[in-house]
């Protein structure tokens, strides 16, 4: 559809506006057609209200102002994930600390995030939710009207995909405005902070979404890199670009764990992709692992919110089949434990102690208690690979072809339904995750800002 309408190539006052809606548009199509779940509907359920965060805007405006934070130049600028995980003493994002952290600290500006799954902030960092609310006031004075070619385009989407498609309440042409206007407006604050600091390279975690300050840097020459933080396979709306001749805003270099996450994807051909490693998930799953008892009858189960209906199924069918085996359900950062326990009783009635949950423990340890890992679409089945578990891979029509190398090398194995699952569990094959995970790159900002 996109190439047919030529959507790639659609601007609105100079903004490309098909690279910022695909996404949440595609996703909300999904969702809409029952082909997927929410995502995170354990942070939808914990969002704050708008009276809540104008309530908390001023004493962030005054403590964690980037403007502020930024006394002169800088040698970087990093936006990282809002997820933190425990690194000496401190909470930070493990996949962007390797272009800050340490020696270089101090001549970097991090811009920290936080979401209602993460609210823990990072001591003495600026505050990325200053530049967006900042951005979110100057966009009600932004105007953007639509041209009759700008129409004709949303009528043909909509002839695609039904009129009634309706986005966090927003129709599509209430959507366009919106995020152009945003786009617009987010820019120009970044235009203002990269003129005032002047880094040598913008680094970012999930460059979706950031359109605005990778645009600003862009313009400014200022090299932009993105760290990978998850999949990226064939499909996924925010990487795989198959068709496209030029795509906006989409940062100068990817910074990957290594090829095979990439390696049947359509990544943007200006894009320089450099497989860096992931040295802090290695070093997790070694260290947490040790001690360890792995339990040879053990199934851990990954969910996401996205497929969890569709896999809370599978695995009642295989506990019905497989009493004989322990399961062990482990919730998505984004959701919550009472959500499918719930589901799972409305599923199975009463499951009599045969399905555990347990999200306390570190990934690590609970590879290294199982045997064999089960999910659809999660990044920790690669990840589980290292802690010595075999992978069953629940294929759904909905997941595309995630993670399709790692059935084609060997190293998983797809089944249909749980039935299937529990008749082939004692036969899957033993893995390998290393060419999924290259050596690490010590100096990453080297390739970024040499």
């Amino acid at each position: 559809m996109e190439i047919d309408l030529d959507l790639p190539s659609w601007q609105i006052n100079g903004v490309y506006v098909w690279k910022l809606v695909r996404f949440t548009l595609f996703r909300q199509f999904r969702m809409d057609h029952g082909l997927a779940g929410d995502a995170h509907p354990e942070a939808k359920r914990l969002r704050k209200t708008k009276a809540q965060l104008v309530k908390e805007f001023p004493g962030r405006f005054i403590k964690r102002n980037p403007y502020r934070a930024s006394r002169g130049k800088t040698d970087r600028i990093i936006i990282p994930h809002s997820r933190k995980h425990s690194m000496g003493d401190r909470l930070v994002d493990p996949i962007s600390a390797r272009a800050w952290l340490g020696q270089i600290e101090a001549r970097s500006l991090v811009l920290d995030r936080t979401s209602p799954l993460d609210p823990a902030p990072l001591p003495g960092a600026a505050d990325y939710d200053v530049m967006a609310r900042l951005g979110w006031i100057a966009r009600q004075f932004r105007r953007v009207r639509f041209d009759e070619g700008d129409k004709t385009r949303i009528r043909s989407i909509q002839q695609r995909l039904g009129t009634d498609l309706v986005t966090d309440g927003w129709s599509l042409d209430e959507q366009v405005l919106r995020v152009v206007r945003g786009f617009l407006a987010e820019r120009a604050m970044y235009r203002t902070l990269f003129w005032k600091t002047q880094p040598r390279a913008l680094y970012v975690v999930a460059g979706y979404g950031l359109e605005g300050p990778i645009a600003a840097a862009q313009e400014r020459c200022i090299p932009v890199a993105e760290f990978q933080h998850g999949s990226m396979d064939r499909g996924h709306l925010a990487y795989d670009y198959r068709g496209w001749a030029q795509v906006p805003y989409f940062a100068d270099h990817l910074l990957t764990w290594g090829g095979a996450w990439h390696r049947d994807t359509a990544l943007p051909r200006e894009c320089m992709v450099h497989a860096v490693g992931a040295p802090y998930i290695e070093t997790s799953m070694r260290h947490t692992g040790q001690g360890c008892v792995r339990r040879e009858k053990r199934l851990l189960v990954l969910s996401q919110g996205s497929v969890a209906a569709k896999l809370m199924e599978a695995v009642i069918v295989f506990s019905r089949l497989r009493p004989d085996w322990e399961i062990v359900v482990r919730p998505h950062p984004s959701e919550s434990v009472s959500s499918l326990s719930s589901y799972l009783q409305s599923l199975g009635g009463d499951i009599g102690g045969l399905i555990q949950f347990e999200k306390e423990t570190s990934l690590g340890q609970a590879c290294n208690q199982a045997s064999v890992v089960f999910g659809v679409c999660s990044t920790a089945m690669v990840e589980s690979l290292l802690g010595g578990c075999k992978v069953a891979m629940l294929r759904l029509p909905s997941a595309g072809s995630y993670f399709q190398s790692l059935l084609d090398d060997g190293d998983a194995h797809a089944v249909q339904s749980g039935e299937e699952l529990a008749g082939c569990i004692e036969s899957l094959p033993k893995g390998s995750a290393r060419s999924y995970f290259s050596d690490p790159v010590e100096d990453v900002c080297r390739l970024v800002e040499a």
